[in-house]
């Protein structure tokens, strides 16, 4: 028996090996508000099987155990990726499971379908991908105990280069290192950026002050912190941070010593997006879904079925990626989000990022940067015909130069 997922259907389906008609074994959970199961693996009977399911709630995601006899199932544990079973010779076996960039184990009684003892760290830095827009960790266990993962990649890896828009490399702004997550500030006078220390594997934000050529450090805790998002006035940087095994959002003041102070703070991992125009909201990710965090009141609004959201420049579009069609393609819609949409990229796309004057939209098609004239003033998006910009880079802007950095594996990126 087979079990398999499909990018047509959320749950999981059961084929026999020598073929037939395919049957879903799970069903999505109304009351969980599920949006997708994936990563199915069987357990040692041949029955039950372990698999990640993704919700709006994320409270609710995580690793459960179903079986092909019945739609009931039970959680294991919260997650934010898939997770493997690692048999062993003798006794019960583990559950390797994703705790942000964190891998995680725990001993996995497979008759009993029962976690036992506490969780232990395995490694850090495991890498999550998205492929398709379904959370993967990436590692395999065999059945003779052997584990193998992923980690980032190692320090001098990528650079941080200037390009114009026909491609040419314009010159490089620092040393090679482990470098992720640029984000250029609105005045375009300075740029924060995750830096990994080469010693203790782990990020920090540092700014890098075109005026002068300083590059400084501006966070200092041992945790991870990626995913800058500057406020609309460039006094202010939001990041996200693993801290007590979780990831929060976080903020700090450009100028000044000041501690970083909590945003928010819950049990589900955050990854920072965008900062609205006004500084009204700002645009976070749990699982696939974005959420909109109120700046006055912390009120949280959503979910969103957008990943990868930008907010336009006068603050009335979002501009996201979406896997609805089969494959990830980016979308147009109006801000805060409601009613209506806008498919842009025709040929699959990723990455969007809006032009200074909201004048163009940029994205990634086909390992290409491709730039669309776009409206955006009137009640009605209006989209014009993409046409190339240059080649596979990531940009805040493409209006004589581009602030990039060449492509990563980087977990956030």
């Amino acid at each position: 028996m087979i079990l398999f997922e499909t990018t047509a259907r959320p749950e999981i389906y059961r084929v026999e090996a020598a073929g037939g008609q395919p049957r879903p074994v799970t069903r999505l959970e109304p009351s969980n508000r599920d949006t997708r199961h994936s990563a199915p693996q069987f357990l040692p009977d041949g029955r039950h099987f372990i698999y990640f399911v993704e919700s709006e709630r994320p409270e609710n995601n995580g690793v459960y155990v179903g079986s092909i006899d019945s739609k009931n199932r039970t959680r294991l544990v919260n997650s934010n990726a898939s997770a493997v079973y690692a048999p062993m010779r003798e006794g019960p076996g583990y559950l390797l499971f994703a705790r942000g960039t964190t891998l995680m184990g725990q001993v996995l009684d497979p008759a009993k379908q029962e976690l036992a003892g506490n969780p232990f760290v395995v490694s850090q830095q495991l890498v999550v991908s998205f492929g398709g827009g379904l959370p993967r960790a990436e590692m395999a266990a065999s059945e003779n105990g052997v584990l193998a993962w992923r980690t980032r990649l190692s320090p001098g890896s990528n650079d941080l280069v200037w390009f114009d828009r026909t491609g040419k490399k314009l010159g490089s702004m620092s040393e090679p290192a482990d470098y992720s997550n640029p984000a250029l500030s609105p005045d375009e006078h300075k740029l924060a950026v995750s830096l990994m220390d080469p010693d203790t594997r782990t990020r920090d934000i540092w700014l890098f002050d075109f005026s002068n050529g300083a590059f400084s450090r501006f966070t200092f805790d041992p945790a991870d912190e990626t995913n800058a998002a500057w406020s609309p006035d460039g006094k202010r940087v939001a990041f996200d941070s693993l801290q007590n095994g979780v990831i929060d959002i976080y903020e700090k003041e450009i100028a000044g010593s000041s501690e970083p102070r909590v945003l928010l703070h819950s049990s589900e991992n955050k990854l920072v997006h965008d900062w609205s125009p006004d500084g009204k909201f700002l645009l976070f990710r749990i699982g696939s879904v974005t959420w909109a965090l109120a700046r006055e009141g912390g009120k949280v609004t959503g979910p969103f079925a957008m990943d990868n959201a930008r907010i336009s420049p006068n603050g009335r579009w979002v501009a996201y990626t979406s896997n609805q069609t089969g494959r990830s393609e980016v979308y147009v819609q109006n801000f805060p989000p409601s009613e209506g949409k806008w498919q842009v990229s025709t040929a699959g796309g990723t990455e969007p990022a809006w032009r200074a004057d909201g004048k163009e939209l940029f994205y990634l098609s086909a390992e290409k940067l491709v730039a669309m004239q776009v409206k955006t003033e009137s009640p009605v998006f209006e989209p014009g015909l993409p046409g190339p910009c240059s080649r596979s880079i990531w940009s805040r802007r493409c209006d004589g130069r581009i602030i990039s950095r060449l492509p990563t594996d980087d977990v956030s990126s």
